[in-house]
């Protein structure tokens, strides 16, 4: 065959889709690595409790790329005692009765531990009394565990009581409500003060303890 007819012979081999002339197979792009997890960590924990609370815990995971992201739904969750406190599936705690339990968070390979402990709810007072020298308000701050309930009540027409919205010692936004839970404030003050003359006593109720409050007018409270 002459030169010509094999030049003829690989232009046409060329023009058939068998067969590529003239350039290079296109690289492969290399696969993409998803990040895997290599640490959880479990958020939103208290650190005690009393029966009957609940609270949305979250999750992060450390992943292989150096980030963090939230697994909360992703998660599978467990706890090992679930007559002390349960644990759904979205990753709701809720405290049963008094004890200790594990709740565990497992996401691909890893998983983490947290320990939850519920206390059985006592209630403390403080100050135990007030007396109205100056001022027409006082605080009074309740102790008890996350959780546990507790309702206020004025027992006297000239003092009323306010539920402190935020636990801190300056508190500036009161409620109306009756009930709260937990560590609290609550504030009591003296109704249409007319400035008495005379001393007068009354009660209040705070979390299953009565509260003595006087206003000293001066003159012994009339008959």
């Amino acid at each position: 065959m002459s030169r010509l007819s094999i030049g003829a012979a690989l232009a046409a081999m060329c023009g058939t889709t068998a067969w590529s002339c003239g350039s290079a197979p296109a690289p492969t792009a290399p696969a993409v690595i998803a990040p895997s997890a290599v640490f959880l960590t479990v958020l939103d924990v208290p650190t005690s409790a009393g029966p009957g609370f609940a609270t949305q815990l979250t999750v992060v995971a450390g992943l292989s790329d150096g980030t963090l992201t939230h697994v909360t739904s992703l998660a599978t969750w467990h706890s090992s005692d679930a007559t002390v406190a349960s644990i759904s599936a979205s990753g709701l705690l809720t405290t049963v009765a008094v004890g200790q339990t594990t709740v565990r968070a497992d996401y691909q390979s890893v998983s983490a531990t947290v320990s939850v402990v519920v206390v059985p709810c006592t209630y403390g007072v403080s100050p135990v009394s007030h007396q109205f020298i100056i001022g027409n308000t006082t605080n009074f701050f309740v102790i008890a565990p996350t959780g546990c309930a507790w309702t206020v009540q004025s027992n006297a027409t000239w003092l009323s009581v306010a539920i402190c919205s935020g636990p801190t010692v300056s508190c500036g936004n009161l409620i109306a409500a009756t009930s709260s839970s937990g560590f609290g404030q609550v504030i009591v003050g003296l109704i249409n003060d007319p400035d008495v003359s005379f001393n007068r006593t009354g009660t209040v109720t705070i979390a299953g303890q009565t509260i003595t409050l006087t206003e000293n007018g001066g003159a012994p409270a009339p008959d």
